[in-house]
């Protein structure tokens, strides 16, 4: 009801939004493939006994994922030094409705020069 509501007012305002839709995962195949990656490889691998126990061992694989873990689409680097990487080119922020291709060049050829 919440969302239907806000929809609408961002209607009436005319503005223009970008979010993925009910039923509709493949609008965001970043989030899905996270998704899966947290499931396969640490929900489904765990059992929690306590609140506790469960966040310990979720920041514990935050960190390694953030650390450790080069990501094909962020040019062999992880999180963490894609990142760095943006923070030190100055594009910490994606411009509105640049594609995150054109970002990732540009930090491309920042992380090899």
């Amino acid at each position: 009801m919440i969302a239907k509501e806000m929809q609408r007012w961002l209607k009436k305002m005319d503005i223009k939004t970008l979010y993925v839709e009910a039923g509709a995962p493949w609008q965001n195949g970043y989030i899905e493939s996270f998704n899966s990656r947290l499931r396969d490889e640490f929900l489904e691998m765990n059992y929690f006994y306590t609140l506790a126990e469960a966040q310990q061992l979720t920041q514990a694989w935050k960190e390694k994922y953030n650390t450790q873990r080069p990501q094909r689409a962020l040019e062999k680097m992880t999180p963490s030094e894609f990142a760095a990487c943006c923070a030190a080119s100055g594009v910490a922020e994606r411009s509105e409705g640049e594609p995150v291709a054109a970002q990732q060049a540009l930090l491309t050829q920042t992380h090899e020069t």
